[in-house]
């Protein structure tokens, strides 16, 4: 696997110096610049109250308001008056409704079986699908990507319903799509004859491709070249400098630590030492050392939620398109010493860092510059967190922002850059890379269309308005103000008691609410804002097509609308994901996808051009009810199929990955394994009739006309015509099997459903009379 980025440092020119949207490969901007840039989208978002909209969605998805803990259903006295504007009572049972987390659910799940549903299909746009040398490049690209989509399978799940989550919860979210190398320290062993033998097999190269330079591209024979005098002299010559160097006491040379590296070449010179040091001792014995290995590259999908782990500009189109994202990242010395050595930091600048800014927080930054960011806004370490200060000095993190920015060259060409750095280093740009993007590698989605993703709405700000709605409609004087999202009270003007021991509510009114004044018996459940729950619901349900009451075509409309959505977004990310695939793979092979074996020897110069990738949606299939449908709907249609138009393996596949899309990835083939398993069997057969041994007859076979022509290919042969012409019993049973698949064939077309053969098993009598 390459993955290697190249690292400019070229100086900037003068007039380019403060610039960094336009810049040629190869210059560093200065880190100050994109410090200013940063400091300004936050300032902007704070001016547009993004922070707040955050926190409104956020509180009002799980049912808070303010002053509420987690001992009380209700808000506590503002200022020192306990008797003051008190809902519920100390101590009364919590009934928050969380009806907005209901439906981001709901939301979820319908987009989460659009995209488990979805039959992926990937072919080349521009290749041809069988090029010389019998290579089919679809079935390639197909098995690559399935391979990397099952690989990463429960993380990309995981961070597809956060993205979910995030995007009805706030508004929009974002997910970032790289390739990361994986590589890891392997302990190894390596002994003294191992070592002997790694040094003469370089020997007998060093000296084959002298005699080959000597001979300037004329062919050679190895053997006159490797002849038993020179090898000979190698060996003595090997064995001798190897004894010298175990003989040796006090530093090894650069000499002797080339002889262990000719044995690993990842080998570092420390532990060639060691190495060395280790066989020293004891000559007999194994000495051991660790070496980095490349385990080769994985897809790593990432969900940004909007301003607290992610900050872009305000210009973000709906679309979520945008020219520079700023991601804030905290590590502690580990996760940040690995980063650095993957991303080819400094390690001068990795070392000021570490040694400098500890448990520097991105809040601090937002307050330093007038943004009025909540609490529970500590970018990348979750909603509701709550800093310690004591906890961070015993475990330190770090901040640096990493941030991907599009800019141009001179000539217009859109670059990609990636790069690293800390806001309190201006003059230290940590990273600063070129990616082979033309865009940033994110892709988003909002909750409903809109110009600017900060403007968007979520689920929670949509149900809000349906409860303030309602509760406007039973109380004109805006009971929701008192009683926050907790529904009201209902009482009618003309009762007017006084509750104890929590304080009175009144709403003024005139007539009766519901069957009349509903009012709470202190200190049993208020039936009244029990029913006026379910009407809450039922509004909300209403307005999201999912009532019982609801038209059925409204409500398939508004969830293949929601479906269509998640499989515009799944496309996206797909086709990100192959790009990405296609500059990071050098060699790639698999011998199983998803526990099914698979042949794949995947090489770059294959995988190159642009994909198309089509998704096969089953909106039915989010139910047993729609699963069922389609099977009625596909027996009807085989019965009427004279002409055999039908496609009856597509249609099997379909049926069931719509009735058990878990049992559909391990039962159903394809088409070129079902293929290939019905030319075995078949053969199996005419193994048995040339052998003499009785077959049986099925009812009903697999692709009839398939297993025909293998028939016939089989007695095109000269040689299995003339054993057929000598041996009657086996011509007889060849003759047999030909009319039954005959027989098979045609009544599969005129019935598709029975399938009857007609043909009886093999008998003594029927052999015998042959």
């Amino acid at each position: 696997m390459d993955v290697a980025f190249g690292r400019g440092h070229a100086t900037m020119n003068a007039d380019t110096e403060d610039r960094i949207t336009t810049l040629e490969p190869g210059q560093t901007p200065k880190a100050s610049l994109f410090i200013e840039e940063m400091k300004e989208h936050i300032l902007a978002a704070s001016a547009e109250d993004v922070y707040d909209k955050l926190e409104h969605c956020h509180n009002v998805r799980r049912c808070l308001w303010d002053k509420k803990d987690r001992f009380s259903d209700g808000r506590q006295a503002d200022g020192k008056d306990a008797e003051g504007n008190a809902w519920r009572w100390k101590g009364a049972p919590i009934l928050s409704v969380h009806t907005a987390d209901k439906y981001v659910r709901l939301h979820m799940l319908i987009q989460s079986a659009a995209n488990d549903m979805g039959d992926v299909r990937i072919t080349p746009r521009r290749a041809a699908s069988a090029p010389a040398g019998g290579e089919d490049l679809a079935e390639i690209w197909q098995n690559t990507l399935d391979y990397f989509r099952d690989e990463g399978e429960r993380h990309q799940s995981y961070q597809s319903e956060l993205f979910d989550i995030c995007k009805w919860e706030l508004g929009y979210a974002l997910q970032l799509v790289e390739v990361e190398t994986t590589v890891r320290n392997e302990l190894r062993t390596m002994n003294v004859q191992q070592l002997m033998d790694a040094i003469v097999k370089r020997a007998q190269d060093d000296l084959m491709q002298n005699a080959m330079d000597a001979a300037g591209g004329a062919e050679i024979d190895p053997r006159q070249v490797l002849t038993e005098q020179a090898m000979q002299v190698i060996t003595e010559t090997v064995t001798v400098n190897i004894e010298t160097v175990l003989a040796s006491a006090g530093k090894p040379t650069e000499w002797a630590l080339a002889y262990v590296r000719a044995m690993d070449e990842r080998i570092s010179n420390k532990e060639a030492a060691s190495v060395l040091r280790q066989l020293r001792d004891d000559p007999t014995a194994e000495a051991e050392y660790s070496a980095p290995k490349d385990d080769g590259c994985m897809v790593r999908l990432e969900t940004l939620i909007p301003w607290v782990n992610c900050i872009h500009p305000n210009t973000m189109s709906g679309e979520c398109k945008t020219d520079a994202i700023y991601i804030p990242r905290y590590k502690n010395e580990t996760e940040l010493r690995e980063h650095a050595a993957r991303r080819g930091w400094k390690k001068a600048d990795l070392e000021t860092l570490i040694a400098n800014y500890q448990n520097k927080f991105f809040t601090e930054l937002c307050t330093a510059i007038g943004a009025d960011m909540p609490g529970w806004g500590l970018n990348g370490m979750g909603i509701g967190l709550v800093v310690s200060a004591e906890a961070l000095n015993k475990f330190p993190h770090w901040l640096f922002i990493e941030v991907y920015r599009r800019i141009t060259d001179k000539f217009g060409r859109p670059m990609v850059y990636r790069g690293a750095f800390h806001p309190s280093m201006p003059d230290v740009m940590l990273e600063w890379s070129m990616t082979d993007l033309t865009e940033l590698p994110i892709i988003g989605d909002t909750s409903e269309p809109v110009n600017r993703a900060m403007d968007a709405r979520g689920v929670p700000e949509i149900v809000v308005d349906k409860q303030n709605f309602i509760k406007d409609s039973l109380d004109n004087e805006g009971s929701r103000g008192q009683l926050g999202s907790n529904p009201p009270l209902l009482r009618t003007a003309g009762v007017h008691a006084g509750i104890s021991p929590g304080k009175e509510l009144f709403a003024k009114r005139s007539g009766n609410s519901f069957e009349g004044s509903q009012f709470m018996t202190v200190p049993e459940v208020d039936m009244g804002t029990i029913k006026l729950i379910e009407m809450v619901d039922k509004l909300v349900d209403d307005y999201y097509f999912n009532s019982p009451t609801t038209d059925p075509q409204d409500k398939r409309a508004y969830r293949q609308f929601l479906m269509m959505r998640a499989k515009r977004m799944l496309s996206e990310r797909l086709k990100l994901m192959w790009t990405l695939l296609q500059e990071k793979i050098d060699v790639l092979q698999v011998s199983s996808i998803n526990g099914r074996p698979v042949n794949l020897d995947a090489r770059r110069d294959q995988l190159q051009g642009a994909a198309a990738i089509s998704i096969g949606l089953h909106v039915d299939g989010l139910n047993q009810d729609g699963a069922e449908k389609f099977m009625k709907v596909w027996q009807m249609a085989m019965q009427n199929d004279p002409g055999g138009v039908l496609n009856h393996n597509e249609g099997m596949n379909m049926m069931m990955r719509l009735f058990a899309p878990a049992w559909a990835s391990r039962l159903v083939m394809s088409n070129k394994a079902a293929s290939s398993q019905i030319i075995d069997e078949q053969q199996q057969r005419i193994t048995k009739i040339m052998s003499g041994i009785p077959l049986q007859y099925p009812e009903k076979v697999s692709a009839p006309e398939m297993r025909m022509q293998v028939l016939q290919e089989w007695q095109s042969i000269p040689d299995n015509m003339q054993k057929l012409q000598t041996d009657r019993v086996a011509a007889f049973l060849m003759q047999k099997e030909a009319d039954w698949l005959k027989f098979q064939d045609q009544q599969q077309n005129v019935n598709a459903v029975t399938g009857r053969t007609g043909v009886e098993a093999n008998t003594a009598e029927e052999l015998a009379a042959a």
